[in-house]
Protein backbone atom coordinates (compact mmCIF):
# COMPACT_ATOMS: atom_id res chain seq x y z
CA UNK A 1 0.00 0.00 0.00
CA UNK A 2 1.33 3.47 -0.99
CA UNK A 3 1.53 5.73 2.25
CA UNK A 4 -1.63 7.45 2.61
CA UNK A 5 -2.57 11.24 3.21
CA UNK A 6 -6.10 12.73 3.42
CA UNK A 7 -6.56 16.60 2.88
CA UNK A 8 -9.84 17.47 4.53
CA UNK A 9 -12.23 20.37 5.28
CA UNK A 10 -14.31 19.37 8.74
CA UNK A 11 -17.38 17.87 8.15
CA UNK A 12 -16.98 15.86 4.62
CA UNK A 13 -16.61 12.41 6.56
CA UNK A 14 -13.45 12.52 6.60
CA UNK A 15 -12.50 10.81 10.13
CA UNK A 16 -14.44 7.55 9.30
CA UNK A 17 -12.27 7.08 6.35
CA UNK A 18 -9.12 7.79 7.91
CA UNK A 19 -9.93 6.31 11.37
CA UNK A 20 -11.13 2.84 9.77
CA UNK A 21 -8.22 2.88 7.37
CA UNK A 22 -5.50 3.35 10.60
CA UNK A 23 -5.04 -0.46 11.68
CA UNK A 24 -4.34 -1.63 8.14
CA UNK A 25 -1.82 1.77 7.35
CA UNK A 26 0.28 0.74 10.53
CA UNK A 27 0.32 -2.99 9.46
CA UNK A 28 1.27 -2.38 6.12
CA UNK A 29 3.09 1.20 5.67
CA UNK A 30 5.92 2.22 7.32
CA UNK A 31 3.98 5.10 9.13
CA UNK A 32 3.54 5.93 12.71
CA UNK A 33 0.63 6.29 14.12
CA UNK A 34 -0.91 9.91 15.79
CA UNK A 35 -1.45 10.16 19.49
CA UNK A 36 -4.21 13.04 20.83
CA UNK A 37 -5.36 13.81 17.54
CA UNK A 38 -5.26 13.23 13.36
CA UNK A 39 -5.04 16.81 12.07
CA UNK A 40 -1.44 18.06 13.96
CA UNK A 41 -1.19 20.91 11.12
CA UNK A 42 -4.19 22.69 13.18
CA UNK A 43 -3.09 25.50 14.94
CA UNK A 44 -5.81 25.46 17.90
CA UNK A 45 -8.95 23.59 19.24
CA UNK A 46 -12.25 24.73 20.14
CA UNK A 47 -12.69 22.52 22.81
CA UNK A 48 -9.11 23.09 24.05
CA UNK A 49 -8.96 25.56 26.40
CA UNK A 50 -7.09 27.32 29.66
CA UNK A 51 -8.52 29.69 32.37
CA UNK A 52 -5.74 32.67 33.21
CA UNK A 53 -5.97 32.63 37.35
CA UNK A 54 -5.55 36.00 37.55
CA UNK A 55 -7.10 37.35 34.42
CA UNK A 56 -9.91 34.97 34.52
CA UNK A 57 -9.30 35.42 30.51
CA UNK A 58 -10.11 32.44 28.52
CA UNK A 59 -7.12 31.20 25.77
CA UNK A 60 -7.37 28.67 23.37
CA UNK A 61 -4.52 26.19 23.83
CA UNK A 62 -1.90 25.64 20.26
CA UNK A 63 -1.59 21.81 19.15
CA UNK A 64 2.08 21.31 19.31
CA UNK A 65 3.33 17.97 17.91
CA UNK A 66 6.60 15.94 19.45
CA UNK A 67 7.96 13.39 17.20
CA UNK A 68 9.19 10.03 18.51
CA UNK A 69 10.41 6.96 17.42
CA UNK A 70 7.13 5.25 17.61
CA UNK A 71 4.33 7.98 17.26
CA UNK A 72 3.81 11.69 16.99
CA UNK A 73 2.39 13.09 20.36
CA UNK A 74 -0.25 15.85 20.00
CA UNK A 75 0.13 17.95 23.00
CA UNK A 76 -1.44 21.23 24.18
CA UNK A 77 0.02 24.50 25.30
CA UNK A 78 -0.23 28.01 26.16
CA UNK A 79 1.34 30.78 25.70
CA UNK A 80 1.49 29.78 22.42
CA UNK A 81 4.59 28.64 20.33
CA UNK A 82 3.65 29.90 16.70
CA UNK A 83 1.97 33.40 16.24
CA UNK A 84 -0.12 32.34 13.61
CA UNK A 85 -1.70 29.27 11.55
CA UNK A 86 1.21 29.88 8.99
CA UNK A 87 3.75 29.77 10.79
CA UNK A 88 2.27 26.60 13.01
CA UNK A 89 1.88 24.87 9.62
CA UNK A 90 5.61 25.81 7.87
CA UNK A 91 7.43 25.03 11.64
CA UNK A 92 5.30 21.65 11.37
CA UNK A 93 6.63 20.84 7.97
CA UNK A 94 10.32 21.59 9.48
CA UNK A 95 9.96 18.83 12.27
CA UNK A 96 7.98 16.32 9.43
CA UNK A 97 11.46 17.25 7.63
CA UNK A 98 13.56 16.33 10.47
CA UNK A 99 11.46 13.41 11.47
CA UNK A 100 11.75 12.05 7.79
CA UNK A 101 15.50 12.61 7.53
CA UNK A 102 15.45 10.40 11.00
CA UNK A 103 13.83 7.73 9.04
CA UNK A 104 10.10 8.37 10.12
CA UNK A 105 6.92 9.46 8.98
CA UNK A 106 3.76 9.46 10.48
CA UNK A 107 -0.05 8.77 9.76
CA UNK A 108 -1.07 12.52 9.34
CA UNK A 109 -4.18 13.89 8.20
CA UNK A 110 -4.02 17.95 6.92
CA UNK A 111 -7.28 20.19 7.34
CA UNK A 112 -8.11 23.17 5.74
CA UNK A 113 -5.36 25.09 7.46
CA UNK A 114 -2.53 23.94 5.66
CA UNK A 115 -3.84 26.36 2.99
CA UNK A 116 -2.07 28.91 4.52
CA UNK A 117 0.93 26.77 2.99
CA UNK A 118 -0.44 24.88 0.35
CA UNK A 119 2.89 24.72 -2.06
CA UNK A 120 4.96 23.09 1.11
CA UNK A 121 2.51 21.00 2.20
CA UNK A 122 1.94 19.42 -1.39
CA UNK A 123 5.54 19.10 -2.00
CA UNK A 124 6.45 17.72 1.65
CA UNK A 125 3.43 15.27 0.48
CA UNK A 126 4.30 13.87 -3.05
CA UNK A 127 5.15 10.84 -2.75
CA UNK A 128 1.81 9.87 -1.05
CA UNK A 129 -0.98 8.65 -2.11
CA UNK A 130 -3.57 11.89 -1.76
CA UNK A 131 -7.30 11.56 -0.83
CA UNK A 132 -9.46 14.41 -0.69
CA UNK A 133 -12.86 14.84 1.31
CA UNK A 134 -14.74 17.43 -0.57
CA UNK A 135 -18.56 18.38 -0.09
CA UNK A 136 -20.59 18.86 -3.01
CA UNK A 137 -22.97 21.38 -1.04
CA UNK A 138 -20.44 24.25 0.18
CA UNK A 139 -23.42 25.92 1.96
CA UNK A 140 -23.87 22.98 3.79
CA UNK A 141 -20.48 22.17 4.52
CA UNK A 142 -20.01 25.54 6.23
CA UNK A 143 -23.40 25.87 8.32
CA UNK A 144 -22.60 22.38 9.44
CA UNK A 145 -18.67 23.14 10.59
CA UNK A 146 -20.83 26.82 12.52
CA UNK A 147 -22.74 24.06 14.11
CA UNK A 148 -19.99 21.51 14.70
CA UNK A 149 -18.53 24.91 16.41
CA UNK A 150 -21.15 25.86 18.72
CA UNK A 151 -21.73 22.95 20.20
CA UNK A 152 -18.24 21.86 20.90
CA UNK A 153 -18.51 18.63 19.52
CA UNK A 154 -17.51 17.07 15.44
CA UNK A 155 -18.30 13.51 15.91
CA UNK A 156 -21.38 11.27 16.90
CA UNK A 157 -19.32 8.54 18.39
CA UNK A 158 -21.25 5.79 20.80
CA UNK A 159 -19.77 6.75 23.24
CA UNK A 160 -20.41 10.26 23.65
CA UNK A 161 -24.46 9.44 22.36
CA UNK A 162 -26.05 11.27 25.04
CA UNK A 163 -23.76 14.41 25.56
CA UNK A 164 -23.91 14.95 21.65
CA UNK A 165 -27.34 14.37 21.49
CA UNK A 166 -28.09 16.68 24.95
CA UNK A 167 -26.52 19.54 22.83
CA UNK A 168 -28.61 18.98 19.72
CA UNK A 169 -30.84 22.16 19.94
CA UNK A 170 -31.37 25.25 17.35
CA UNK A 171 -28.52 27.70 17.76
CA UNK A 172 -27.96 31.73 16.53
CA UNK A 173 -24.93 32.31 14.65
CA UNK A 174 -23.45 35.61 16.07
CA UNK A 175 -22.46 38.66 14.30
CA UNK A 176 -19.09 37.74 15.70
CA UNK A 177 -18.96 34.29 14.23
CA UNK A 178 -20.37 35.59 10.76
CA UNK A 179 -17.16 37.91 10.42
CA UNK A 180 -15.09 35.16 10.56
CA UNK A 181 -16.57 33.20 7.59
CA UNK A 182 -15.25 34.68 4.25
CA UNK A 183 -11.72 34.02 6.08
CA UNK A 184 -13.21 30.18 6.38
CA UNK A 185 -14.35 30.23 2.47
CA UNK A 186 -10.80 31.57 1.34
CA UNK A 187 -9.35 28.25 2.66
CA UNK A 188 -11.62 26.20 1.79
CA UNK A 189 -12.13 27.28 -1.64
CA UNK A 190 -7.58 26.88 -1.65
CA UNK A 191 -8.17 23.10 -0.57
CA UNK A 192 -11.37 22.81 -3.48
CA UNK A 193 -8.87 23.89 -6.44
CA UNK A 194 -6.19 21.20 -5.56
CA UNK A 195 -9.07 19.58 -8.05
CA UNK A 196 -8.02 21.34 -11.03
CA UNK A 197 -3.99 21.62 -9.77
CA UNK A 198 -3.26 17.97 -9.19
CA UNK A 199 -4.80 15.42 -11.55
CA UNK A 200 -3.56 12.69 -9.66
CA UNK A 201 -5.88 13.12 -6.28
CA UNK A 202 -8.29 10.57 -4.97
CA UNK A 203 -11.66 12.67 -5.03
CA UNK A 204 -13.76 11.74 -2.49
CA UNK A 205 -17.00 13.59 -1.97
CA UNK A 206 -19.37 13.56 1.29
CA UNK A 207 -22.29 13.02 -0.78
CA UNK A 208 -21.14 9.90 -2.34
CA UNK A 209 -20.19 8.06 1.51
CA UNK A 210 -24.28 8.20 2.35
CA UNK A 211 -24.48 4.49 3.24
CA UNK A 212 -21.95 1.63 5.14
CA UNK A 213 -21.80 -0.19 1.79
CA UNK A 214 -20.48 3.02 0.08
CA UNK A 215 -18.06 4.25 2.78
CA UNK A 216 -16.49 0.56 2.74
CA UNK A 217 -16.20 0.81 -1.16
CA UNK A 218 -14.39 4.10 -0.99
CA UNK A 219 -12.31 2.58 1.98
CA UNK A 220 -11.34 -0.42 0.20
CA UNK A 221 -10.61 2.26 -3.14
CA UNK A 222 -8.10 4.07 -1.49
CA UNK A 223 -6.70 0.93 0.48
CA UNK A 224 -6.33 -0.99 -3.14
CA UNK A 225 -7.89 -4.32 -0.87
CA UNK A 226 -10.55 -5.35 1.04
CA UNK A 227 -8.18 -6.72 3.78
CA UNK A 228 -8.37 -3.56 6.08
CA UNK A 229 -11.85 -4.72 6.66
CA UNK A 230 -10.83 -7.34 9.56
CA UNK A 231 -8.83 -4.49 11.12
CA UNK A 232 -11.29 -1.78 11.23
CA UNK A 233 -11.33 -0.25 14.67
CA UNK A 234 -14.15 0.28 17.32
CA UNK A 235 -16.44 3.24 18.17
CA UNK A 236 -16.04 5.19 14.79
CA UNK A 237 -17.33 8.25 14.30
CA UNK A 238 -21.58 7.51 13.47
CA UNK A 239 -22.81 8.63 10.51
CA UNK A 240 -25.57 11.52 10.99
CA UNK A 241 -27.27 14.25 9.04
CA UNK A 242 -28.82 17.38 10.24
CA UNK A 243 -31.30 20.09 8.55
CA UNK A 244 -29.27 22.84 9.43
CA UNK A 245 -31.72 24.94 7.76
CA UNK A 246 -33.97 24.23 10.95
CA UNK A 247 -31.53 23.71 13.37
CA UNK A 248 -29.72 27.34 12.37
CA UNK A 249 -32.36 29.98 13.38
CA UNK A 250 -30.72 32.58 10.88
CA UNK A 251 -29.69 29.94 8.04
CA UNK A 252 -31.07 32.14 5.63
CA UNK A 253 -28.69 34.95 6.64
CA UNK A 254 -26.11 32.83 6.66
CA UNK A 255 -27.10 31.43 3.00
CA UNK A 256 -26.89 34.64 1.65
CA UNK A 257 -24.17 35.74 2.89
CA UNK A 258 -22.00 32.40 1.22
CA UNK A 259 -24.11 32.17 -2.11
CA UNK A 260 -21.88 35.40 -3.38
CA UNK A 261 -18.88 33.63 -1.92
CA UNK A 262 -19.40 30.25 -3.37
CA UNK A 263 -20.96 31.33 -7.14
CA UNK A 264 -19.03 30.13 -9.46
CA UNK A 265 -15.37 29.31 -7.34
CA UNK A 266 -16.19 25.59 -6.32
CA UNK A 267 -17.07 24.03 -9.61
Amino acid sequence: MKKPFFISPPRTRSTILYESLSPYVKEHTSLLPLVGHSEPFLHTLQNKTIIDANTNKTHLMEMYPVMTDQSMDIHYVYPWIFKDNKTSVLEKLKLLKKARNEGNEYYIKGTYNISDAIDEVMDFFSDYDITLTLRHDVIELVCSVLFATHTKLFHLRNSNRDIYESKISNIIVNDEVIQEIRGFVDKIGTIYNLRNDYSDLNVVYYEDTDTPEKIDDCISNIAGCDSWKPLRPTNLPVKLDHDYSSLITNYDQIAEILTPMIDGRFK
